[in-house]
């Protein structure tokens, strides 16, 4: 007898109800939400400037460019660092950056005679830029030049070179990140362009894991939105924890609703938050997330074991 090769009507039954099944997941839960978003990047980029560097071997320059990088990654991760500071990655108009400029200028000084002789000064400058426009973070003389006229710049002594470099570079980001400046130019870098309304816990969550976010319960996340009706929106959550309940938003931060600017929700009560937001939040255009006031935890969070709050006191989990 001929084997057949047709399959028995109920295992094709239970083929077609199954692959409904797996449709109507995809519709309800996609997989575009189901994992938490990456921490926004920033790239450090460190370039010399001027034709003496050309003193300096190809190997050597590379070596202390990718030097002061891994230092002002380090930096920045420990004082900004719910941002991904890299500088793996090629420069582009999509990743906000952090650049560092060495010039060397030959400029001419009055020497002992009362006569000029040329001599060389160097600067260290930092600059922001986001979606395409830069700007230089102002700091005082003192620290922006690193060789004043008449020291010696150490090019034929690439460790000392470097060294140098190391030393002015901590002097002067222990000042800029603690600067009014680039507090507002990393309150301008998006962390996430989308906030959820979760029915499970009847709270605003936002897709970002906690120990990624890498804050305390304090922090204050802005977020800009589009109304329907084209009105600018503005909320403003307080981080107080992150999603324990098994689901698609397990892990992801809470936020409180601390103020809202909004043309269709009267909230005199930001308790009440969740219910009021429910029925508008989906229409929200243009929605993006901003670190607006960071209170930097390297833990991720408060006293976490495997990630879950311990210590009910400070706000924790939410269940």
């Amino acid at each position: 007898m001929k084997p057949s090769n047709e399959i028995p009507t109920n295992e094709r039954m239970r083929a077609f109800v199954t692959g409904i099944i797996l449709f109507a997941l995809c519709l309800f839960f996609p997989f575009t939400q189901i994992r938490a978003e990456d921490r926004p990047t920033i790239q450090v980029n460190f370039d010399f400037e001027g034709d003496l560097f050309q003193r300096l071997s190809e190997e050597n320059r590379t070596a202390i460019e990718s030097s002061v990088e891994d230092l002002v990654c380090e930096l920045g991760e420990k004082r900004w660092g719910f941002l991904d500071w890299s500088n793996d990655l090629p420069p582009s108009t999509d990743v906000a950056e952090w650049n560092i400029k060495f010039k060397v200028e030959i400029r001419q000084f009055t020497n002992d005679s009362g006569g000029t002789s040329p001599g060389t000064i160097g600067t260290l400058e930092h600059f922001g830029k986001l979606e395409s426009e830069e700007s230089k973070f102002d700091q005082i003389e003192e620290h922006e030049i690193i060789y004043p006229l008449g020291r010696l710049i150490p090019f034929n002594d690439p460790p000392a070179l470097r060294g140098d470099l190391s030393a002015q570079l901590e002097k002067q980001l222990d000042r800029l990140f603690e600067s009014l400046q680039v507090e507002i130019y990393v309150r301008n870098i998006p962390i996430v362009e989308r906030v959820i309304a979760d029915a499970e816990i009847e709270r605003l969550v936002v897709p970002l894991k906690i120990s990624d976010l890498r804050t305390d319960v304090d922090s204050i996340l802005r977020v800009l939105f589009i109304e329907p009706n084209d009105d600018p929106g503005r909320l403003d959550l307080e981080t107080s924890g992150a999603v324990s309940m098994e689901g698609q938003n397990k892990g992801y931060v809470v936020g409180w609703v601390k103020e809202l600017r909004h043309s269709s929700v009267a909230m005199p009560d930001p308790s009440w938050g969740y219910e009021q937001l429910l029925p508008v939040i989906d229409g929200w255009r243009e929605v993006k997330v901003y670190m607006f006031s960071y209170s930097p935890s390297l833990a991720g969070s408060w006293a976490t074991e495997n990630g879950v709050s311990t210590d009910p006191d400070q706000g924790g989990e939410t269940p």
